[in-house]
């Protein structure tokens, strides 16, 4: 029997050529998980940030008189402090910073707003 005629490849380039696919498999993982990551973290900053706008809006409804420097705790996972800047008889300016995890409160977004005497 005649080997000329037979095409394939040899071990040597087919482990080549697995050991190039698991380099491009191994990256394309590391992206996956790096946007995964990125994405929860744009996900918790829209949550923050929309709980302190919420947040705004219950101050707004409130009694001029009533509104102090206080802070609660929103689905056990972000931390709300609202302080007053500066208070006189016509407005009082408010700053919001929501913490969040809870536990290390390692990130943070502070919002500002001015509410006028009605």
């Amino acid at each position: 029997m005649n080997n000329r005629n037979q095409h394939g490849g040899t071990l040597v380039e087919v482990v080549i050529a697995m050991f190039i696919l698991a380099l491009i498999i191994v990256g394309l993982n590391a992206g996956v998980l790096s946007l995964i990551k990125s994405n929860m973290s744009s996900k918790d900053l829209s949550a923050a940030t929309s709980s302190a706008y919420s947040l705004f809006e219950e101050l707004k409804m409130a009694s001029y008189s009533s509104i102090m420097t206080d802070c609660d705790t929103v689905n056990n996972k972000y931390i709300r402090a609202w302080q007053l800047l500066d208070s006189d008889t016509s407005k009082k300016t408010i700053s919001i910073t929501v913490y969040w995890p809870v536990s290390v409160q390692s990130h943070s977004i502070t919002l500002s707003t001015i509410i006028a005497r009605p």
